[in-house]
């Protein structure tokens, strides 16, 4: 009984450590696919950022247009005389202008400067831009249209708009 005992505890050892032998390591097969599987979630991860990226920068550009928008209406605010009549708001753009850094000129020479200033600003810090001032004499208000290609989606523009009594 001893043998047959001692036999039993022997062959138990026995098939354990075979188990263990079948059980160690993983299969090349294994390794594979936790690969792939890795791989696809750091594309995911990586499409992620990149789109996190065009967000911010879509962000970015949207905030440098209101300063650009507020930039005219603190413009139009020191030259009252003119903001109020609506000369900020010309049918055709001024094409030249006085150089009113350099020395003193009229207020209607620096709603012209003004415009054109502000026109450079907008077309380095956006891109494809295009400005539109309007003025309702009835309101007395004028309106402010920035727009600038989307970064977020090709060919498409974004558009905002501001409202300005002076």
């Amino acid at each position: 009984m001893a043998y047959a005992l001692g036999h039993a505890i022997e062959h138990k050892k026995g098939l354990t450590n075979m188990l263990r032998k079948q059980e160690a390591g993983f299969s090349l097969l294994e390794v594979l696919i936790a690969m792939l599987i890795l791989s696809i979630g750091l594309l995911g991860i990586a499409g992620l950022q990149i789109k996190g990226q065009q967000y911010n920068q879509s962000s970015y550009l949207r905030t440098q247009a209101t300063f650009l928008a507020y930039d005219i209406m603190d413009r139009m605010r020191v030259n009252i005389l003119e903001a109020g009549t609506g000369n900020y708001a010309p049918t055709t753009w001024p094409s030249s202008y006085v150089d009113c850094d350099a020395g003193t000129c009229t207020p209607a020479e620096l709603a012209d400067y003004d415009l054109i200033k502000w026109e450079e600003q907008v077309q380095d810090n956006l891109l494809r831009a295009s400005v539109q001032v309007s003025w309702n004499s009835t309101l007395s208000e004028y309106t402010i249209i920035i727009q600038w290609q989307s970064l977020t989606e090709s060919g498409t523009q974004d558009v905002q708009e501001w409202k300005f009594q002076p």
